[in-house]
This record gives C-alpha cells, structure tokens and sequence, in this order.
C-alpha cells in the first residue's frame, strides 16, 4: 500500500445566523455613528472611521473556509478567517472512527446518539449529498461527532483504512 495524500478545501456558506448577526452589526455601527455624529460634532469623523474600520474586520470573521487534508491515517482540518489565518482545528487517526456515513442516508440516526459528547461543523454549511459524518472516539473529549464534505477521493483513502465502517449511499435506479 502506497501513501496517500489528499488535499481538500471547503467555503463555509453564511445561513441565517451569521446574516442576522452582519445585520445587528451593521444596525449597531449606525446607530454609533448617528449619536457621535449628534453629540460629538466634528469629532464624530473620528468615531466614524473607526466604526468603519471596525465593520471591516467584524465582516472578515464571517469568511471561513476549512482544509481537509489526509496524510496516510491522519486527516487534519485547518480552519481559515478570511484566507489570512489558519488554524489547526483537528487531527484524528482515521482508524479511530467508527463510522463515516452521508448525513442524508439510513445511518443518520447514529448521529443522534446519547453517548456523544462534542459536535464538530467543519462542513459548507449546506444541507446537501455532500455533507457527511464522522464518530469517532477523542481521547480528551470523549465521543465526538464529526460533520464535514470530504471529496470521494479522500473517503476512498480513508476506506483503505477502515473499509466496513464506511458506509456509501445506496445506488438509486437512475445512477
């Protein structure tokens, strides 16, 4: 068995939650510049550049994007703000996992399961056929439940290690 690599990158897409939270943000940094421009006079154009400033900054935290890159068992996933600043948000040895399953499938209801501790969205945000799940066990938080869109590629690299707990979709009539 040779070694497998694969590489992987995932925009996360703003729902309603980060909209609703631009929106505050943005009805905030007005209501600011008003009350400086009615109480401070001139000295509002200092308020107000700097609420501009601080918009741009607060808007660049909702641009995240996740890399998932499999390096023979290890999958490692980096979360990057912005295309600016990368974080390791997780390394698991795939022969830790004791499922991978698409969310949309049979084994969904696993997921469900009283036993997991932690939640990970490391996904695009979309509810699609490319979204699946992981469970797995982490030493320091216990069972953990792994939601993310691996590429077939790299599921097919994480099958050569545990080939029965990857559990494809079925094959409906018109594929």
């Amino acid at each position: 068995m040779g070694d497998i690599f694969n590489e992987y990158l995932v925009k996360r897409k703003n729902g309603p939650k980060q909209l609703l939270y631009k929106g505050l943000i943005g009805l905030a940094a007005i209501a600011i510049m008003a009350l400086s421009l009615y109480f401070l006079g001139i000295f509002a154009l200092l308020v107000i550049v700097a609420v501009g400033a601080g918009i741009f900054f607060a808007y660049k935290e909702f641009d995240v994007e996740f890399e998932y890159c499999l390096t023979n068992d290890e999958l490692d996933i980096d979360r990057i703000v912005s295309r600016e600043r990368r974080k390791n948000v997780l390394n698991v040895n795939v022969k830790t996992i004791e499922i991978l399953a698409p969310v949309a499938s049979e084994h969904s209801a696993k997921m469900k399961n009283k036993s997991i501790r932690r939640t990970l969205d490391y996904s695009s945000g979309i509810n699609d056929s490319r979204r699946w799940f992981a469970i797995f066990d982490d030493p320091k938080a216990g069972k953990t439940l792994l939601i993310f869109d691996p590429p077939r590629k790299m599921r097919d690299g994480i099958r050569t290690y545990i080939p029965r707990f990857v559990m494809e979709p079925k094959k409906t009539e018109e594929e």
